[in-house]
């Protein structure tokens, strides 16, 4: 699909991202994909209080871990971009039909202006252009 309208991802240059993807990269590799569903389920099923900037961060992140095959400047911002990239493709973690719906699901909560402190703080700024990139990309799998 390529980079509409040259938005690049602010999301990894919040530092909740780069510290998620160095616990994933420092935790067993087995765990991967549960932690990466585990972040995006977070955001998702979030009903109480404001939704953390961590707690968005985080779900950014996995959803551009997870997109990073077809769409890798989602990884841009990161220090080991390529590194990361070619570490995350060897696991074989990919976006399953359920992890897809759970995607969206974070999306949705993270984009939900009510309780939401991350939305609040990032305004109008590239975080959350690259947010409303990641939900275009989850809403068409073509």
């Amino acid at each position: 699909m390529g980079n509409p309208g040259g938005v690049g991802t602010g999301i990894f240059g919040e530092p909740a991202a780069g510290a998620f993807v160095e616990r994933l990269r420092s935790g067993p590799e087995t765990e991967v994909g549960d932690r990466v569903s585990a972040a995006l389920q977070a955001a998702a099923h979030h009903e109480e209080g404001d939704l953390s900037p961590e707690t968005a961060v985080t779900a950014l992140a996995a959803a551009a871990l997870l997109l990073a095959d077809t769409e890798p400047d989602l990884l841009d911002g990161l220090p080991d971009r390529d590194p990361v990239a070619q570490w995350f493709a060897a696991l074989d973690v990919t976006l399953t039909p359920g992890r897809r719906l759970v995607a969206e699901a974070a999306l949705s909560r993270i984009l939900l202006p009510q309780a939401n402190a991350w939305l609040a703080a990032a305004g109008d700024g590239p975080s959350v252009a690259a947010a409303r990139r990641i939900a275009a990309l989850l809403a068409d799998p073509a």
